[in-house]
């Protein structure tokens, strides 16, 4: 496994998954307390579990050495930028 895919996998493992994760249960908190999802919170849900999605396929992909490294030079780029954006919030 190429250094890329290894830091894309624990990067990937380590923080976006966590992070994810976290935010999908405090979408489930914010509808518990509501008794009622809203549609924006229906919509954000879904958005979160297609990301989940994508980050396991992507884990899959390396996991079978299918990722070339452009593309994981890219998503670790991309996963970065996002993990920086989110932060600064």
């Amino acid at each position: 496994m190429s250094n890329c895919k290894q830091e894309l996998k624990e990067l990937i493992e380590d923080t976006v998954f966590p992070d994810i994760e976290d935010a999908i249960d405090d979408v489930f908190e914010e509808i518990a307390s509501s008794k009622k999802p809203s549609k924006e919170q229906e919509s954000l849900l879904k958005d979160m579990n297609e990301f989940k999605e994508d980050l396991q396929d992507i884990l899959k992909e390396i996991a079978k050495d299918e990722l070339n490294d452009e593309e994981c030079k890219d998503l670790f780029e991309e996963f970065t930028e996002m993990i920086k954006q989110m932060e600064s919030e």
